[in-house]
Formats: C-alpha cells, structure tokens, sequence
C-alpha cells in the first residue's frame, strides 16, 4: 500500500505518460494515427482557461494563486492522483509562488529543470534521450509561450504579472512556471517521439524544419503566391497529447516502471518532495 501512494505522488511530480491519455478527447484508432503529434481540443480549452486565470488573477492573493496553481496542475499533472498527494503539491507551489511574487526570491533558473529531470532521470536509469539541456527548456518554454503566454516570464514582466507582455523569454522562472516546465517536460519525454532524442539531435531537427518553411516561404514569394503566417514555436516539433505506441515510448515506461519498483519505500516516499527541492520550490 505504501508503495502504490508513493509511486502516485511520483507520478504526479514526473508528469507521467497517463496524463495525456486522460486528457484527450478520444484515442488514434490506428498505430499511425497514435504516432502523430496532436493537440486535443480538450487540452487546447485547459491552455485557454489557465492563461485567462493568470491574466486576470492577482499573483499576490493567497486564494487566487491557490486557484491558479489548482488550474495549472490540472494541466499538466495526472488526474487520477490521491488528493493528499494533489494538495501537498499545491500547497507547497502556492507558499513558493506567493514568496517569490513578494520579492522574496530571485527566480529559478532553466537549469534548475535540467538538474531536476537529470537527477531523476539517472535515480531510476531511464534512457540517455529522457535527459534534458538547458537549450530543451528554453525551446520548451518557446513552445508554452505560445499555448499560455502569462505562464511564461517575459523580460519586462517583471514579479508580478500585470504588467505589459515583454519581448524575450526572462532565465528566470517562477516557481509555477517552473514546476509547469518540468512537468510538462516529463511528459514529452514519455510520450512525444519527437522529443524522444538527444538535444543534439532534437535542436537539429528544429533548425531542419524551420530551413524548409523559409525555404517554402521564399519559394511562394518568388511565384507571387501568398504566404501563411507560421505560428509555429520557432520550428519545435508539435505538442503530443494523444496516445502513443512507438517504441521509445514503450522502452521509456518500462524503465520507469523498473526503477520505481527497485526503489525502496522510504526512498518513493520522499522522492516527490526531492524532485521540488531540486527545483527549488522552497517547503
């Protein structure tokens, strides 16, 4: 029994390949289909709802932040975790988030989330491509800034986000951001083949893409044809939120799974509020 509770508090801190499954509208009835990165319409209205929470919340209101930080785990965390384990997680995020919104802290760096998913990554032996680089984080945030923009600290946004949307991505995060970055990572590892590679690989793969819409773009100029405007995240792949069968998939839960079992009880316990401690979520 100690075990199961743990391993659902583990679940909800990683991010876990479920959480896709329970979001969706519907599964890909065929293995092609699964295979395809999409974004449900679901999942799409819970981006919309969140950014519209953040927009228009007051970040220095315990009950508002605390409604924010519900939301945001909504999003991004498993649904089917015990409701201990839910509100340990958003008690804990909402103390941080309120401090950091006094002043109180200076924001947690990008490679705070790279520390926090290698370490774990390494503690239950998951594949080399489940690691992360701080250039996979600032892409990741990229693609977040797209879907809910007043999650992401811009710089000239400041501590506080009432003021104007500002130009470039700020290093430093929030602790909400940054627990809805790691999440949000984890789960992309477990279920997005395109997010399934080195960092190497994966940057390549972005500039490869982002070549060929230029290309094609310039292309149509040159032929006098219109050119639609590319809202893509600078060319990182799509987000995955349907259910998916490929083989790393595969290959990546059962090491998961294999290294959550070989750990002992006392260690499962513990592990979520490392992962935060890692972080930097202060308890």
């Amino acid at each position: 029994m100690q075990k199961k509770i743990a391993l659902a508090v583990v679940v909800a801190v990683l991010g876990a390949g479920y959480f896709c499954l329970r979001l969706s509208t519907g599964f890909q009835s065929s293995a092609s289909r699964a295979r395809q990165p999409i974004v449900s319409h679901r999942v799409s209205n819970r981006f919309a709802a969140l950014n519209q929470k953040l927009y228009l919340g007051k970040l220095t209101d315990s009950q508002q932040v605390e409604d924010i930080a519900n939301e945001t785990l909504t999003v991004f965390a498993p649904p089917d975790i015990p409701t201990f384990a839910m509100s340990r997680m958003r008690d804990r995020i909402v103390r941080a988030e309120l401090a950091y919104q006094r002043g109180e802290g200076k924001g947690i760096p990008e490679n705070s989330v790279v520390k926090t998913i290698n370490r774990l990554a390494d503690q239950l032996s998951l594949p080399a491509y489940a690691r992360v680089g701080s250039r996979l984080v600032r892409v990741a945030r990229m693609s977040l800034m797209v879907k809910v923009p007043k999650l992401i600290n811009q710089d000239g946004q400041g501590q506080g986000r009432g003021h104007p949307t500002g130009t470039s991505i700020n290093p430093l995060m929030s602790p909400l951001e940054a627990t809805a970055v790691t999440l949000f990572l984890m789960q992309q590892k477990t279920l997005n083949e395109s997010y399934q590679v080195s960092d190497g690989e994966f940057l390549q793969n972005v500039h490869a893409k982002q070549l060929e819409r230029w290309q094609e773009s310039t292309r149509r100029r040159a032929l006098g044809l219109p050119v639609a405007v590319d809202r893509q995240e600078g060319g990182a792949p799509s987000l995955q939120s349907g259910s998916s069968s490929h083989v790393r998939t595969e290959e990546i839960r059962k090491a998961m799974k294999a290294g959550l079992d070989k750990m002992p009880s006392d260690a499962l316990v513990n592990l979520a509020d490392s992962c935060l401690d890692d972080l930097g979520i202060q308890r």
